[in-house]
């Protein structure tokens, strides 16, 4: 499996892309560990995992993009692979396809992945301690982080 890149978020003087957001949905995307939340329950014999489809139909809709054929320009841009931890991006036959099949069974996964979120609400998207809440400077004291540093 293909774990998300860890990111740094700091203020830059200048915009670093438009699809920064990319990086902090694939962070939560491996806090809640959305691949163990899904494939097990919906395993395929071959082809993209279905992690891999939710994980990229949730970046497009994250981008303001609901059309299924944006995936195409998704499917080109490596910052959006390895922000997300995706093995592989779908092309929108496929994206559609697996839609169609499984879209209303995955409608009931929704509520488990919003509580798992829930659940899992702290400060570990690479903030620095003096500036997360209480809680978080807490459980991250004495712990040395060793984050890249991407300016």
């Amino acid at each position: 499996m293909a774990d998300p890149v860890e990111f740094v978020v700091k203020k830059l003087p200048y915009d670093l892309s438009s699809h920064g957001g990319l990086a902090l949905v694939g962070r939560l995307f491996k806090r809640i560990n959305l691949p163990a939340m899904v494939d097990p329950k919906y395993p395929l014999r071959s082809g993209i995992a279905n992690s891999d489809i939710l994980k990229c139909y949730v970046a497009m809709l994250t981008l303001g993009k609901n059309d299924i054929e944006a995936v195409e320009a998704f499917r080109k841009q490596r910052f959006a692979h390895q922000a997300l931890g995706l093995r592989a991006v779908p092309s929108s036959a496929t994206l559609r396809q697996r839609f169609d099949a499984m879209g209303c069974e995955w409608s009931e996964l929704a509520d488990s992945i919003n509580r798992a979120i829930k659940r899992k609400q702290s400060c570990e998207f690479g903030c620095w301690p003096q500036s997360c809440p209480r809680q978080c400077r807490r459980s991250t004291r004495g712990r040395k982080a060793s984050r890249p540093n991407l300016a």
